[in-house]
């Protein structure tokens, strides 16, 4: 799917697709959720639960293209995790 629709062969976590602006569609890897949450050394539920904060973030406006527009990702989505209850180490410590 990420090549298919952003041009990326590369493996990813989570798509967001827009519809309009009140309905967004999530396209979610649970394999890449199981593989990072090992790696990561956080459950399985935190991660599928950042891919969810992810996704959203992306509807909402959010991007992480450049490292200051990440950064600021990044805080958003330690803040809506910490609020849901999940701690998650860095993904950009991969």
């Amino acid at each position: 799917m990420h090549g298919e629709y952003l041009g990326d062969p590369t493996a990813t976590d989570v798509i967001t697709f827009a519809l309009d602006d009140n309905s967004v569609d999530l396209a979610i890897s649970v394999e890449r959720a199981h593989q990072q949450a090992r790696q990561r050394g956080h459950t399985f539920c935190a991660e599928l639960a950042l891919y969810i904060v992810h996704g959203l973030l992306h509807a909402c406006g959010h991007d992480d293209i450049q490292a200051s527009d990440r950064a600021s990702m990044r805080a958003a989505e330690k803040d809506v995790l910490v609020q849901l209850g999940f701690e998650i180490r860095s993904v950009d410590d991969d």
